[in-house]
């Protein structure tokens, strides 16, 4: 019955007419047809039959319905029927027929398959994804998902999400590598997460979502040349990566390379926004080139323990704990960043160098911790929060001219700060100085409030200058620090020590147990004619004298020559301004000479000078009156030398000399050339001009005389009529 009944199925077949079929081109009127052969043993037709995997689109016009188990029965008796009409055919003659026809289909159908795909222990490459779903193509060869090591796809066509969530499955996959001309979509959330054997993945997607390569621990390269953007955690925990490319990513979300241990460096060359922990404890990372990147959220580089240096060119924000625990970085140059959050170089033991030349804000724990920080300068910064530089053991320099604000602690334990210059500083929140043992200098000149515990363990004295206005401060400003014992002195403007003298409520000279020293600022001003070098002020204590009275270098043609003060005319050299006792606020201006020069003119051993012998010359300026020599007979001017000097200058010459010194000008001869007559033998009367004695007597003709413009210099000429005898 079985035999008879795919028999009557295969004579079906066998009448409908032969239309074109592209197995895998995936069109709608395609029937795919699988047998499934026993190793080796040939089974009943009815159990063939149902082995058989069929594939059926929906029914159109020239689409093949294969019968199913319900509708068997009548196509058992339409068979039978046209068995009837058939003549000279046996049932044997058609079974065989229908087994060729079956055998012809699959042979046409292996070639299209052989060329999509080829696999070889687990390793499979693809040429082309137009033939069906990814899935379809690989189970077309036998193989599932768990045993494919490596995937290789190249030519044409598209990955989309239901391929992505297919390779998902390939628990053992290795490699994955998609050229460039494969079309790929989103990369959605935790696409290989956990996959723990995935070593290199090449893949153009242009978006990845959340932990698309989370906990990948045998990762060692992404090459992600599309990639834009990045969500949460994409590559965090994969503790063997280390060589990524992503030329064109632009976002990163939080924890991105999260636990990355053995990432050694990193470079995005497009990187602009960086999401929280973007690089938490990458500790092998050593280089970073992030040229684009602008923001950054909190812990960007937490405990990076291996990087050295940072530069981040465009940079400007950074969140909490930016570059904490990072204990080998040593420099640091971030030139547009303008505000941190809490604890942004917190312990980062071995900073010694830091330009951060636009930053003005930085919250709680700054620096705290910066063991090796020996000097800095934040020439723009504001506002501190708390411990700003707590614990800098090293810190000697502070330069800071813009801070207003600090919060409490600020140079908690600063044990080498010896000199605190804070000309803008205002507030300072309690224990700013605390234990700093060797500090003897502060300069707060603005300062309105201290908290309590000002100098608490500072046990020496300290000179501090304050303001025109006493500060507020509370009955624990002065704990634990005695000014009386150690003679400590405030230093305040002049006509405001008796406003502090009675701050305290006792006209004692003292101000909570502060010496007051009144302070006078003398100050140097260059004037129009020079420039100062060294300092333009100085503060002067009260009835003593000033100790830096600058030097002063004059333009040219101008000398300095001393001191006057503001609306006076009395000269003072420097020394005498060093020697006064200053008892009030003091402008000295610098006064000038300008350089004129004495230029001499010598009439020499052949003539003589008419009226002026020398004039005055302002420095840089022509000589105006050269005057003009009477040269001896038998001589002629010619022009003048400088003493000592050959070259002659005619008088136009010298009057455009600009003159730098005093100058000698001595005025040079030309000694005179006898002259003679001769005959004309051809007229007997010479008429002519001669040169020169006897035979060697030159005669310069009329006609010569007509064309020659002569000069006097040197020759004495003689015009003559004479008869000839």
């Amino acid at each position: 019955m079985f035999k008879r009944t795919l028999s009557m199925l295969l004579i079906v077949l066998l009448m409908v007419p032969v239309l074109p079929v592209s197995v895998f081109a995936g069109e709608e009127t395609a029937v795919a047809i699988q047998a499934v052969e026993d190793s080796g043993e040939n089974l009943p037709a009815a159990e063939a039959l149902e082995e058989a995997t069929l594939v059926v689109a929906a029914p159109e016009e020239n689409c093949l319905v294969v019968p199913s188990e319900d509708t068997l029965p009548e196509a058992e008796e339409t068979l039978r029927q046209d068995e009837l009409e058939t003549q000279g055919t046996s049932e044997g003659d058609l079974a065989v027929e229908g087994q060729e026809a079956i055998t012809q289909e699959s042979e046409a159908v292996q070639p299209a398959q052989e060329s999509s795909l080829k696999s070889s222990n687990g390793s499979v490459t693809i040429n082309d994804l137009s033939v069906g779903s990814l899935e379809e193509i690989i189970t077309r060869q036998g193989l599932n998902a768990t045993e494919v090591i490596t995937l290789t796809i190249t030519g044409a066509g598209s990955l989309d999400a239901a391929d992505l969530a297919y390779i998902n499955t390939m628990s053992n996959l290795t490699v994955l590598d998609v050229a460039d001309s494969v079309t790929v979509g989103v990369v959605e959330d935790g696409f290989l997460a956990k996959h723990d054997k995935i070593t290199t993945v090449t893949l153009p997607a242009t978006t990845f979502g959340a932990s698309a390569f989370y906990n990948c621990v045998a990762l060692t390269s992404v090459n992600l040349p599309s990639a834009t953007s990045f969500g949460d955690g994409a590559f965090a925990n994969c503790k063997a990566l280390n060589s990524v490319n992503l030329p064109n990513a632009t976002s990163f979300g939080a924890f991105v390379f999260y636990y990355c241990d053995a990432l050694t460096s990193i470079s995005l060359p497009k990187a602009i926004t960086f999401g929280a922990e973007v690089f938490y404890k990458c500790n092998a990372l050593t280089s970073v080139s992030l040229p684009s990147a602008r923001t950054f959220d909190d812990d960007a580089f937490e405990d990076c323990k291996t990087l050295v240096s940072i530069s981040l060119p465009k940079a400007t924000t950074f969140g909490d704990d930016a570059f904490i625990f990072c204990k080998a970085l040593t420099s640091v140059d971030l030139p547009n960043v303008t505000n941190f959050g809490d604890y942004a170089f917190n312990d980062c033991g071995g900073l010694i160098s830091v330009s951060l030349p636009k930053a003005t804000t930085f919250g709680d724990y700054a620096f705290d911790l910066c063991v090796g920080l020996i000097s800095i300068s934040l020439p723009k910064a504001e506002t501190f929060g708390d411990w700003a530089f707590a614990y800098c053991a090293a810190l000697i320099n502070v330069d800071l001219p813009e801070v207003i604000t600090f919060g409490g602690g600020a140079f908690y334990n600063c044990h080498a700060l010896r000199s605190v210059d804070l000309p803008s500083a205002t507030t300072f929140g309690d224990g700013a100085f605390v234990s700093c043992e060797v500090l003897s200098t502060v300069n707060v000149p603005l300062v309105t409030s201290f908290g309590k515990d000002l100098y608490y363990g500072t046990n020496q004295k300290v000179t501090m200058t304050l303001g025109n206005d006493s500060p507020t401060i509370n009955a624990k400003t002065f704990a634990n620090y005695q000014p009386e014992q150690y003679a400590s002195i405030i230093q305040v403007p002049a006509a405001k020590v008796e406003t502090y003298d009675q701050a305290d409520g006792q006209l004692d000279g003292l101000w909570y147990g502060w010496i007051i020293e009144g302070i006078c600022t003398v100050d140097y001003n260059a004037g129009d004619h020079g420039s100062i070098n060294g300092v333009d002020s100085e503060d002067v204590i009260e009835g003593e004298n000033p100790q830096n009275v600058p030097t002063v270098e004059a333009d040219e043609g101008f000398t300095f020559i001393g001191w006057a003060e503001e609306n006076e005319t009395t000269i003072y050299t420097s020394e005498e301004v060093s020697q006064m006792a200053i008892t009030s606020d003091q402008t000295f201006m610098a006064q000038y000479s300008q350089n004129i020069y004495t230029v001499q003119y010598d009439a020499g051993d052949h003539g003589s000078i008419t009226g002026t012998d020398s004039e005055s010359v302002i420095e840089g300026e022509s000589p105006q009156n050269v005057p003009m020599p009477k040269a001896d007979e038998g001589f002629t001017f010619i022009g003048w030398a400088e003493s000592d000097e050959t070259t002659i200058y005619t008088s136009e010459e010298v009057s455009q000399m600009a003159i730098t010194s005093d100058q000698t000008f001595i005025a040079q001869y030309a000694e005179e050339t006898a002259t003679t007559t001769k005959d004309n033998p051809k007229t007997g009367v010479d008429f002519g001009i001669y040169i020169g004695d006897g035979s060697d007597a030159f005669n310069i003709t009329p006609l010569l005389l007509s064309s020659l413009l002569l000069e006097s210099v040197g020759f004495f000429l003689i015009i003559k009529k004479k008869k000839h005898i």
